[in-house]
């Protein structure tokens, strides 16, 4: 029987009753699978990528709640011997911790990296220099750590 755009979907659906009573969608029929019609609410095409939506979005929502109970983890186990008091009263340095970080980051690029110094002034901040780069790597191998 060829497919004809309109024809009765062939999913069979219940009724929603205590005591449910199956009967065939009324709905007209768009696409045609494996030689069975279907509305576009019965598609099996349609409801598998709604499926997968759903699915996508709750492992998100996992992964973000997941990503906070380790967070939560690792600042008790970071903070776990710091007074409370002390905390509260360095709150905002503990905040700026990734930006100190970034900015370290920076400095050691900019350490390396930096080539147009005139060779008298090169020369006399030369020491300042490696010692600063020293410094920056230590502060950031321990940061990574």
């Amino acid at each position: 029987m060829m497919f004809t755009k309109g024809e009765q979907c062939s999913e069979r659906v219940s009724d929603g009753g205590r005591w449910p009573r199956y009967y065939q969608c009324t709905k007209k029929a768009v696409v045609e699978r494996d030689a069975k019609h279907y509305c576009k609410i019965h598609d099996p095409e349609y409801i598998k990528a709604k499926r997968q939506a759903q699915c996508d979005k709750w492992d998100a929502e996992r992964k973000k709640r997941h990503d906070g109970y380790k967070r939560e983890s690792l600042a008790r186990e970071i903070f776990q011997d710091i007074a409370t008091d002390t905390i509260e009263a360095n709150k905002e340095k503990y905040k700026s911790a990734p930006d100190m970080y970034k900015a370290l980051k920076q400095i050691q690029k900019w350490l390396l990296e930096n080539t147009e110094i005139e060779d008298g002034v090169a020369h006399l901040y030369n020491e300042q220099f490696i010692k600063a780069n020293n410094l920056t790597v230590k502060a950031l191998s321990e940061a990574e750590a």
